[in-house]
């Protein structure tokens, strides 16, 4: 793609978008917001703790996190279906108040709506094999 369609494309994207603001900002903000929205002692602290580690690992950027990166970060976790997923939803929550607040561009899905949620598989049960 030549120089001026990518900076025709950016321009386009980032129409009245705030840049700069990082992960860790937007994660700060968004558990304030919710603290004076009066949410519950246990749901900001769940926050609190799953943003905070997201917030360790993603320095960047919010308009630079990508879903792929979010989807191994969740991975490299080892967590259950359920909690990766609880996780996953988290996540979502703050990008979505950074796309209200103007840090990610309105027309586009966020990151972590590439993030597909894991589906519980129910087990098989084996066959005999052996009769």
């Amino acid at each position: 793609m030549p120089l001026r369609h990518a900076v025709e494309d950016f321009c386009r994207r980032t129409n009245g978008v705030k840049l700069g603001v990082t992960v860790p900002e937007v994660a700060k903000e968004v558990i304030t917001a919710m603290d004076e929205d009066g949410m519950s002692d246990q749901y900001l602290s769940q926050f609190r703790s799953i943003l905070g580690l997201f917030s360790r690992s993603f320095r960047e950027m919010i308009m630079e996190a990508r879903g792929d990166e979010i989807d191994s970060w969740l991975w490299s976790k080892k967590l259950s279906q359920v909690t990766r997923n609880n996780r996953l939803t988290l996540l979502r929550v703050m990008f979505g108040f950074a796309k209200q607040r103007n840090y990610l561009p309105a027309l586009e899905p966020t990151a972590p709506d590439l993030v597909p949620k894991v589906n519980k598989v129910k087990a098989v049960p084996r066959m005999d094999t052996t009769g």
